[in-house]
């Protein structure tokens, strides 16, 4: 997909992407020079960067990556079926090495909270710690388990 900024004249708006807005406070790149000749043929246009609609009341389960997915198995899974249970986790992983970042992390996660259901109760509390602490908060398998 190509970075853009583009005219939205029913609101008289230049809306870009955050790719594009990112690359445009760089004076002298080609982002920046495209978007100087689009504020001079609509002037009157404010520019705004395009925020993405978040769906109210998704889980996100913020703060749990796959470290967190092999740590809680490690904690929680019977002792006789830890090794199986980490064995799946890490052929997934592997058989989906072709497949685009953004594909397969929803894939594990499926699966993970479909063997896991309870971590569904945990997301939320991922989710609040991950609030209080900000974007880098770092939620310890300690905290939930």
């Amino acid at each position: 997909m190509k970075n853009y900024a583009r005219l939205d004249h029913a609101n008289t708006r230049i809306v870009m992407d955050r790719t594009f807005a990112k690359n445009a406070e760089i004076v002298g790149s080609a982002e920046y020079n495209q978007l100087q000749e689009v504020r001079k043929a609509y002037p009157n246009y404010t520019v705004e960067r395009r925020e993405i609609k978040k769906k109210e009341g998704q889980n996100r389960y913020k703060g749990m990556d796959y470290d967190w997915m092999r740590d809680y198995i490690r904690r929680n899974e019977e002792a006789e079926y830890v090794s199986l249970m980490l064995d799946k986790f890490e052929t997934l992983l592997v058989d989906m090495e072709g497949i685009s970042k953004g594909h397969v992390y929803p894939r594990i996660k499926s699966w993970f909270l479909k063997n896991y259901p309870e971590v569904k109760e945990i997301g939320k509390l991922i989710e609040r710690r991950t609030q209080i602490g900000g974007e880098n908060a770092v939620v310890s398998i300690n905290d939930v388990a």
